[in-house]
């Protein structure tokens, strides 16, 4: 019985990720999917939710420069009070009534 439900439950999954390749416009666009599905899978695995996982990975991931900060991503030493506290920022941070120029948000690139 236990390995009939491993089984079924890798063929649901697979077969869940196949119809996602569908609607893949490129390579870069199917390795972006394939990223982020396995992010959310992982979560899922981890008993922790998924959005809150991406979101911390998006937050913090692209300022891991070290070994031991990219470590403390992985799902079982993440720390989602981090993400909780940068919520709270976000909600506070305040526009500079100083400023004459536009806002330009850039993200990081390839």
């Amino acid at each position: 019985m236990f390995n009939f439900c491993i089984h079924m439950d890798l063929c649901c999954s697979t077969e869940h990720i196949r119809k996602n390749w569908l609607f893949s416009q490129s390579v870069d666009g199917a390795d972006a999917s394939a990223f982020f599905f396995s992010l959310i899978e992982t979560a899922k695995r981890s008993d922790l939710n998924p959005m809150d996982y991406v979101e911390a990975i998006c937050t913090f991931g692209p300022g891991g420069k070290t070994d031991e900060q990219w470590e403390a991503l992985l799902p079982d030493k993440i720390d989602l009070g981090r993400l909780t506290e940068m919520r709270e920022r976000r909600l506070a941070a305040k526009p500079d009534p100083a400023r004459t120029t536009a806002y330009n948000f850039v993200g990081a690139t390839r």
